[in-house]
């Protein structure tokens, strides 16, 4: 049974890259999202929605517009997170910058997300193990971290979609939390 592995992973190769190549022809898109986070801390998951914004090769914004203004914008590996604030003469916007590498969970993420959307296969390898668990039309990658210190937080990233749309990402945390991003083109 050993033997038959490899073969699968080869056969599920040409599939991949399939995938990959279609993922890359859609350039940018625009699609609205709804995040749950489930927590072992939380009765109920914690919501919010938006909507992603993704620029190939290297920009993705997540605008949330619930439960409270927010965007992250991430351009290459710097970073900007604009929150809106109620402030003594109305609402004020905080601005933080930081480098992407700053932050390594948030750094994985990011790559897995950019990677997927554009249909950078090779560069996702670079950073995970890449399975696909279900071929297209209807189609689910997993993601595995390779790097010690991020598996020790995130031990898993699931992908699914059908044909070109990627609808959902599942974050799986060591620690047991989960983070689920549903996503529907505009």
């Amino acid at each position: 049974m050993l033997l038959a592995l490899p073969a699968l992973a080869r056969a599920a190769e040409p599939e991949l890259e399939r995938l990959f190549a279609g993922l890359a022809a859609l350039g940018q898109r625009r699609a609205r999202f709804v995040e749950r986070r489930y927590s072992a801390l939380t009765r109920t998951p914690l919501e919010s929605r938006g909507e992603l914004l993704f620029k190939p090769p290297a920009t993705l914004e997540r605008v949330t517009l619930f439960p409270q203004r927010e965007v992250i914008r991430i351009e290459g590996e710097q970073v900007t997170v604009r929150t809106a604030a109620a402030g003594e003469t109305g609402e004020q916007t905080i601005e933080r910058r930081f480098r992407l590498d700053s932050v390594p969970r948030l750094a994985q993420l990011a790559e897995a997300l950019r990677a997927t959307l554009a249909g950078d296969l090779a560069g996702l390898q670079r950073v995970f193990r890449v399975t696909l668990s279900l071929p297209p039309p209807r189609w689910r990658l997993q993601l595995e971290p390779f790097d010690e210190s991020t598996a020790a937080t995130l031990r898993l990233v699931n992908v699914s979609g059908r044909d070109t749309s990627i609808e959902r990402f599942e974050m799986l945390e060591a620690g047991g939390d989960r983070t689920e991003l549903q996503i529907a083109p505009l």
